[in-house]
């Protein structure tokens, strides 16, 4: 069975497929289906084990915002949560904050934007 870390959302998450109440940095044995259900429509998990999906963001994945010819919401979206707020840390993606703030599923990222919004006002 794949196994999922939580790594973003809520400090305690409860979810059927989970075998205790999630808190940030937990491990948990799922099904193949409560992983593409977990990490990519509720974002709050990431794969850990070379399941399906794993390498997003690496070599074969999407590209860096640097990269970037054109910016979109599934490009921005199939990037790692970490690299989404790493992107926005370091002014990667100050061309697209509106843009990003309205599809982002991750508070780790949103905190990001905003912290990055008020940088910029300086």
């Amino acid at each position: 069975m794949p196994t999922i870390k939580h790594t973003d959302g809520p400090g305690r998450y409860s979810h059927s497929a989970l075998d205790h109440v999630s808190g940030h940095g937990d491990t948990h044995e799922v099904s193949p289906s409560a992983v593409d259900y977990l990490c990519d429509e509720v974002g709050y998990f990431t794969r850990v084990d070379g399941s399906e999906d794993d390498t997003v963001g690496q070599e074969d994945g999407p590209p860096d915002a640097d990269d970037w010819e054109e910016w979109s919401e599934d490009t921005w979206l199939d990037l790692d949560y970490q690299q989404r707020a790493d992107d926005v840390r370091e002014g990667r993606a100050d061309d697209h904050l509106e843009a990003i703030a309205e599809v982002e599923t991750s508070d780790t990222v949103i905190e990001a934007v905003d912290a990055r919004r008020d940088e910029l006002e300086e």
